[in-house]
C-alpha cells in the first residue's frame, strides 16, 4: 500500500475543491477508484502535458476554457490550466474497465479493425492476442491513462491554491464517441457522449463573471454541436476562439 490515506474521495474532492463549478465534474472516473488502482496509478511515471497549453494566459476571470482533446492530454492540459489559474473541472462519462486481478487495462480497439465488415475478426498486434492477454476483453476507449493523471494530479498543491471562484477548464476527451472501430460480442463498450446540458446555463455563467469561452481542440465540431447550443450566436458568453491546435506532445 503506497498511501492508505488516499482515497477516492479525497481524489474527488482535490479535483472539485470548494469550487462553484463543482457540481459539474463528472464522478464516473472517481467512482472506479479502488484502493489497487490507485496504488498502481500512483507508483508509475506519466507522461509530460502538452506544450501547446504553454502559450495560454493567465486566468483572468471573465474567461472559460473547454479542453477537448485525446485521453491523458486533455487531463494533463487541465492541470498545465491550473497553473494558470483555472479549476480544471473534469467532465469524463466513460467508465473503466479494470480487469480481475490485474492492474493494467484491457486491450483497446484498434483503428485497424474496418467498419461493418461481418463476420471479421479484428487485427490486434500479437502480443495482445496471445499469452497472457488471451482472455482479455477488448474495451472501446482506453481510460487508465486519464485515471492515472486524476490520481497523480490530485497529490498536487497546485488544486488547493485554487480560489473558489477561479474560472473554470471544462475537461472532455475527443475519443469518446470511440476510435472508429466496431464493438463486436463480448467487447466492452465505453464510448460516451457529451451534451449541451454537462455544462453550466449561460445565465449561470454570466452571472459569475465569464464572457466568452476558449475551446481547445485539434478537429473542429465541438464548437457548432455542443457548445452553440449551450451558449447561443449573438449573446454572452461568447465562443471568442474555436480552434486551438496543440503543439508537441503525444496523444495516448
Amino acid at each position: 500500500m503506497i498511501a492508505e490515506n488516499i482515497t477516492a474521495e479525497r481524489i474527488y474532492r482535490a479535483w472539485t475543491g470548494d469550487s462553484i463549478w463543482a457540481p459539474w465534474v463528472k464522478p464516473v472516473l472517481f467512482a472506479h477508484l479502488k484502493p489497487a488502482v490507485i496504488d498502481h496509478a500512483l507508483s508509475e511515471v506519466v507522461e509530460a502535458g502538452p506544450s501547446g497549453i504553454a502559450g495560454m494566459a493567465q486566468a483572468g476571470g471573465g474567461t472559460a476554457i473547454v479542453v477537448d482533446l485525446p485521453g491523458a492530454t486533455s487531463a494533463a492540459a487541465g492541470l498545465a490550466l491550473a497553473e494558470r489559474g483555472y479549476r480544471p473541472a473534469p467532465l469524463y462519462n466513460a467508465a473503466p474497465l479494470f480487469l480481475p486481478g490485474s492492474f493494467m487495462p484491457a486491450r483497446p480497439l484498434t483503428t485497424a479493425d474496418p467498419i461493418g465488415v461481418p463476420g471479421f475478426e479484428p487485427v490486434v498486434p500479437l502480443d495482445l492476442r496471445f499469452g497472457a492477454s488471451e482472455k482479455q476483453p477488448r474495451v472501446a476507449i482506453d481510460m487508465y491513462p486519464i485515471v492515472q493523471w486524476l490520481v497523480q494530479g490530485a497529490q498536487l498543491p497546485v488544486l488547493k491554491k485554487l480560489a473558489t471562484e477561479a474560472p473554470p477548464a471544462f475537461l472532455l476527451d475527443s475519443r469518446r464517441r470511440g476510435p472508429g472501430a466496431p464493438c463486436q460480442p463480448g467487447d466492452f463498450d465505453n464510448r460516451s457522449v457529451s451534451l449541451p446540458t454537462d455544462f453550466p446555463s449561460a445565465n449561470f455563467m454570466l452571472a459569475n463573471g465569464i464572457r466568452d469561452v476558449i475551446v481547445i481542440q485539434q478537429r473542429e465540431g465541438m464548437r457548432n454541436r455542443i457548445l452553440r447550443t449551450r451558449f447561443d450566436a449573438g449573446r454572452k458568453p461568447a465562443l471568442r476562439s474555436e480552434l486551438q491546435r496543440p503543439r508537441g506532445g503525444r496523444n495516448p
